[in-house]
């Protein structure tokens, strides 16, 4: 058992994905393809939120808990992640690291090809304590990499008084609703797009109204280039995106789930998350902000001129 004065403690916990994301771009075409631009970075929905978070609060404690294969990839992936400043902690898993490779045309399309990570069967840190967190955020892909029952008894482990969010996921449809219930209960922010909220089916003011009758307090429904609502039982707020010219759009919700626990953590209220996320999401679709910054920091960008058979 260990004592109190080895435990480690962090302010905010963010729990899920980490995955190793490589960006190739081919040039002309020849014998050889030349590789036109190519970026390798640490990515992932919960690695893109615990880097912002970091980002945009430096000096608050942050760490990812993640799914580990232990081999060689996963080891390049924690050592590019921990550039950033977050404490990167894997639980030991069984299955090959999470890598996503995509393929970008000229024309900004992309086609991508992905392992799903690792599987743990114990969502357990024996030398963490949970109870000095104020925040802890779920990834939703947590749910298909970790039993329900050790979600829920991670979140049991917390304190009273820690505001839990969970982010829900593209496949969200294919999880029971009963597990998904049941989670949802214990946490305090719903986040999601349209799309995800409505595939659990009922419509998107049925599910928001399901999702608010289970407990939870918010409700953050993300709307792509039409900003953010947010929904509280009595009333709902939106918000607008600046605009911008759309540079790259991949983890900008992400981005904006850090802006806005980023606000929560200094105690701001509804009005200022859901304001300030919605501006720095903006940022990071036109090809700036704290993700961008800390990429440039963690990753590679933009290497050119390499020859490649791909």
């Amino acid at each position: 058992m260990l004592g109190e004065d080895l435990m480690r403690s962090y302010e905010i916990l963010v729990i899920g994905d980490l995955c190793l994301d490589i960006d190739i771009k081919p040039g002309r075409r020849s014998r050889q393809v030349e590789i036109e631009r190519i970026a390798i970075i640490p990515s992932g929905s919960a690695g893109n939120t615990a880097i912002t978070l970091k980002a945009l609060e430096p000096s608050v404690g942050v760490a990812l808990l993640y799914p580990s294969s232990g081999d060689h990839i996963d080891h390049i992936l924690k050592n590019l992640a921990s550039r950033t400043g977050v404490e990167v902690i894997g639980i030991p898993g069984n299955g090959t690291a999470c890598v996503v490779v995509n393929i970008v045309s000229s024309r900004g399309s992309r086609r991508a090809y992905t392992t799903k990570g690792p599987r743990i069967s114990r969502l357990e840190i024996p030398d963490i304590d949970l109870a000095g967190s104020r925040i802890a955020h779920l990834s939703g892909y947590i749910m298909e990499l970790a039993p329900y029952t050790e979600i829920l008894g991670f979140i049991r482990r917390m304190r009273a008084d820690t505001i839990v969010s969970i982010d829900l996921f593209p496949r969200i449809s294919e999880i029971p609703w009963s597990i998904v219930s049941e989670i949802i209960r214990k946490t305090n922010i719903v986040f999601g797009n349209t799309r995800e909220l409505s595939s659990i089916g009922g419509g998107l003011g049925k599910v928001i109204n399901k999702i608010l009758n289970l407990g939870a307090e918010t409700v953050v429904a993300k709307m792509g280039s039409r900003g953010a609502r947010l929904y509280r039982k009595g009333g709902s707020i939106s918000c607008r995106h600046p605009r911008v010219e759309a540079i790259y759009t991949k983890g900008a919700g992400d981005v904006f789930n850090a802006a806005f626990l980023s606000i929560i953590y200094r105690e701001g209220d509804m009005v200022e998350a859901l304001e300030r996320a919605c501006y720095v999401a903006a940022q990071h679709v036109a090809g700036s902000g704290p993700l961008w910054d800390m990429m440039r920091k963690a990753g590679y960008l933009g290497y050119r001129g390499s020859q490649a058979n791909i």
